[in-house]
């Protein structure tokens, strides 16, 4: 959970304790090449969020080659299913700061889901 919302899978430039955004300097301080594949998300605001820090150009300190999809090896699909529900802005899929972002073979549906005012199936 952040804040008042819950979110399945969270990358975010700050401490587990402190969300101030930290000042990155060096490629390490960036969360990079993470790859998240054949996950099923349900019942939460925004499927995956993905926050880096941001920099100026050449945008070198973004979050870098991050992928969402599936692995080509197992038969379960990658999925964002029933998410928002409130007045709160939900996302199916959300991110900034991020360079080479990979969003590939991801089923995005809200069928079921109570109506949102404000609802994003991918917003970048």
């Amino acid at each position: 959970m952040f804040g008042n919302t819950f979110i399945g899978i969270y990358i975010g430039n700050h401490t587990a304790t402190n969300i101030t955004g930290l000042t990155v300097s060096n490629i390490s301080g960036t969360s990079s090449n993470n790859k998240f594949y054949n996950n099923s998300l349900q019942n939460c605001y925004d499927g995956y969020s993905f926050t880096g820090y941001a920099a100026a150009v050449p945008f070198d300190f973004y979050d870098q080659n991050n992928i969402i999809g599936v692995d080509g090896v197992s038969t379960r699909r990658s999925q964002v299913v029933k998410f928002g529900g409130s007045a709160v802005q939900a996302n199916g899929i959300f991110a900034t700061n991020q360079n080479a972002l990979k969003i590939h073979s991801t089923y995005i549906n809200n069928s079921v889901a109570p109506a949102v005012p404000d609802l994003c199936m991918v917003s970048l």
